[in-house]
């Protein structure tokens, strides 16, 4: 996660879509477009499951004084705890605001939220529409520190006293509601070992990262993985693309938007080299993960000469 010295922004808001389905969220990014008063103070990441293309157009076109970034997704949908878990984790303000598409908030939501949030200097944790029992509490949405959270994946600290607000309570946040949707349970969403799918993991996460425009590259790199023509069972491909042309990126997605194990991230903005390869570890399902530049690339038969050697030292590691 980004310093506590560079923590210039007071919320970053974590929106999950239903990319199928976009009416709802080009609403509410419509929304946070036009809200009164945000200016740089907030920054908005945006993490879609198989989105449609129009839905992909609009996000790269719009925000543009705002952070954001889009999964495109194809092969296996990644569960909306695991996204809400790479978007907070790459957030760079104070509060981290995770919601679904399906929030309705009033036009004073900012101020209200920011009152509240000023009165409780020793709360956390905050779940929207929470329900279950202290030991296993889901929600609808949650408010988290950013620098507890640090604390918190860094292992120094495991446990929080969540301050639960009810739907019908929330409007004291500038909430209007914030039933809809799935709810998610908050040892999930902060257990960085959860499963992101129900689907079996892979053996291989193969995490892609390119930067700016270097078709010849990245291509060059892609092609070398894809020529092995490997089973979506033993590798899933996770594509990071930082601030690349228009051009590169379809045609990136004609090579592998369609494939049966790949999963895009792209950004607008650069998020730089450790931003971008962050997302991509933090998404991949494989008990080993692969690290490429995209000035890399293989020689025919890597994936089986890597295979005796990778596997012999997993377990390895298992039988420790």
């Amino acid at each position: 996660m980004t310093d506590s010295s560079r923590e210039a922004k007071f919320l970053s808001v974590c929106l999950y879509a239903h990319g199928s389905q976009p009416e709802e969220a080009l609403r509410l990014s419509d929304f946070f477009r036009s809200s009164p008063g945000l200016g740089t103070s907030w920054e908005l990441l945006i993490a879609a499951n198989t989105p449609r293309y129009d839905f992909r157009e609009y996000i790269s076109a719009e925000h543009k004084s705002t952070r954001k970034i889009v999964w495109i997704e194809s092969g296996i949908p990644r569960h909306q705890a695991a996204l809400w878990r790479a978007l907070m984790c790459n957030s760079t303000a104070c509060w981290i605001l995770l919601i679904n598409d399906q929030v309705r908030l009033d036009t004073s939501w900012l101020q209200k939220l920011r009152e509240f949030l000023s009165s409780r200097h020793h709360v956390n944790v905050i779940t929207l529409g929470a329900t279950g029992s202290e030991q296993d509490i889901s929600a609808q949405g949650f408010i988290l520190r950013t620098s507890w959270l640090r604390e918190h994946l860094r292992g120094n600290t495991t446990t929080a006293e969540p301050l639960s607000i009810p739907d019908g309570d929330t409007n004291a946040l500038g909430f209007e509601s914030v039933t809809s949707g799935e709810a998610i349970s908050l040892a999930m969403l902060l257990d960085e070992t959860a499963e992101a799918s129900a689907e079996p993991s892979p053996d291989l996460s193969a995490c892609l990262c390119t930067y700016g425009d270097h078709p010849e590259l990245v291509l060059r790199c892609l092609d070398s993985v894809m020529k092995e023509n490997i089973s979506s069972t033993q590798m899933e491909l996770l594509i990071g693309c930082n601030d690349v042309s228009r051009e590169v990126m379809s045609q990136l997605e004609r090579r592998a938007l369609h494939t049966p194990y790949s999963l895009f991230i792209r950004s607008p903005y650069n998020l730089n080299k450790s931003g971008i390869q962050r997302l991509t570890f933090r998404l991949a399902r494989a008990p080993l993960l692969l690290s490429l530049d995209d000035d890399m690339y293989f020689l025919p038969g890597w994936f089986a000469a890597m295979q005796p050697v990778s596997y012999t030292h997993l377990r390895a590691h298992e039988t420790l």
